[in-house]
């Protein structure tokens, strides 16, 4: 069970046990568990029950199956790289069946897994392609074909050529491009940064986009990662749908509790592409707790904010406030939050109770930029900062809101972005989250 894969340690009767504790009669079990947590192969000799044994058996073989896969990949493109083959072209569907009749296996995933175990060379896999090739007469010049006039890549000194874009990096209209002139197979056209161009031979010629054939669509394959596991489908299909892209298929695959979401569909070109992956990661923050402005407050004595060994700001005795923005915040958020700054009741009244707003109580306030309250720890141990909103807009946002402030009290500021040294006495300590 999940519980089996996740456990990490046992406590029976309040007390730590090793997980080949004998049971006995009346005893109470805790078994504590870690997400990150996995078997290890020590647990087949300690189970009794041969269920169990298969099951964790299971798990490692599973494991093991796409590390081994992983690893045969890597094995046959580093050869491929070697002979200077493209990776593509190697892959084509009826080369495919042709290794795997070889192999003896029904798809490419059980040959690098072959390869991965050692089962097969990566040798013998290039040479079923490419032995009975080397047999044949030399290759034939360039196929010269009528090609319809509204064609989407102009060849640069030819008229009627066959023209292919290349499927290891699927060029957009707009990209910047080359054509590679193969042996039999016309000229295909790769990205100018794709890395399988440094493996072809000097074959290449100048090709460009014809700008007056702009009603063709190019097949792209996104992939999409997610740091939890909740279901963005509906998310993804709506975002995509509104920009008037046609979807081919969007496979999902779960590891754990993150997700990642390969969509396959077809774009305009490059200008269409970059603003549905912009609207792509506006679904992942808005998903994520980072939704809103936070404002961390604290009750402080004496504190100040340095850069470069100079002091730029300080009170004598106030509020701290640490500042945040994200994607969505606005005017509305910031009167909202900086009423509630000036109207929070955490300063002492005369019976010692906090009863007391800074209003009320009299000080000033140090406001300090910190895109750090947006600190995503859900995957790994480095944290990511992709909700915190950077920029001209972020600088705005906390201008604005200082401005605000000065409607009621006094406001020392650091500066946005620099890299400051801040001095904070909390008193009580008194430290509170707001968040809008």
């Amino acid at each position: 069970t999940r519980v089996g894969e996740t456990t990490v340690g046992a406590i029976v009767n309040n007390n730590i046990v090793p997980l080949d504790y004998e049971l006995q009669d009346s005893d109470i079990v805790k078994i504590n568990t870690n997400k990150s947590a996995t078997p290890t192969k020590e647990w087949l000799n300690m189970v009794k029950c041969s269920t169990t044994r298969n099951k964790i058996k299971a798990y490692f073989t599973k494991n093991e199956r796409e590390i081994y896969i992983e690893k045969g990949k890597y094995a046959l493109e580093k050869e491929l790289r070697k002979r200077k083959i493209v990776f593509s072209e190697f892959l084509e569907e009826e080369n495919i069946k042709k290794i795997c009749e070889a192999i003896k296996v029904d798809n490419m995933d059980d040959v690098y897994l072959n390869l991965g175990n050692g089962k097969a060379t990566v040798g013998n896999v290039i040479n079923v392609i490419y032995k009975s090739e080397e047999e044949k007469p030399a290759a034939k010049q360039v196929k010269v074909i009528t090609k319809s006039k509204d064609t989407d890549i102009i060849v640069s000194g030819i008229d009627k050529v066959k023209v292919n874009l290349a499927n290891c990096c699927n060029p957009v209209y707009g990209d910047e491009i080359v054509g590679y002139i193969t042996k039999g197979n016309g000229i295909t056209v790769h990205r100018i940064t794709c890395h399988n161009l440094e493996m072809l031979e000097d074959r290449t010629v100048d090709v460009s986009w014809n700008s007056k054939s702009t009603d063709k669509r190019y097949l792209v394959c996104l992939l999409v990662y997610s740091n939890d596991s909740d279901n963005h489908m509906l998310d993804l299909i709506q975002t995509i749908s509104m920009m008037n892209v046609s979807v081919d298929g969007i496979k999902v695959l779960n590891k754990g509790d993150k997700t990642t979401y390969e969509i396959n569909c077809y774009v305009t070109g490059l200008e269409q592409l970059s603003k549905l992956n912009m609207n792509l990661v506006k679904i992942y923050r808005k998903s994520r707790e980072g939704d809103a402005m936070r404002v961390l407050v604290q009750r402080s004595g004496k504190a100040s904010v340095e850069i470069d060994k100079k002091i730029v700001g300080k009170i004598s005795e106030g509020l701290v406030l640490l500042v945040g923005f994200t994607e969505g915040d606005n005017l509305d958020k910031i009167k909202t939050l900086a009423q509630k700054v000036v109207n929070l009741r955490i300063f002492p009244d005369e019976n010692d109770v906090m009863n007391k707003s800074i209003l009320d109580y009299g000080g000033d306030i140090l406001s300090i930029s910190q895109f750090t309250l947006y600190a995503d720890t859900h995957k790994g141990n480095r944290p990511s900062y992709i909700n915190a909103l950077r920029g001209e807009e972020s600088t705005k946002l906390y201008d604005l809101f200082n401005e605000e402030l000065r409607k009621y009290c006094k406001v020392e500021t650091g500066i946005f972005g620099a890299d400051m040294k801040v001095e904070i006495n909390n008193i009580g300590p008194t430290t509170i989250l707001l968040e809008r």
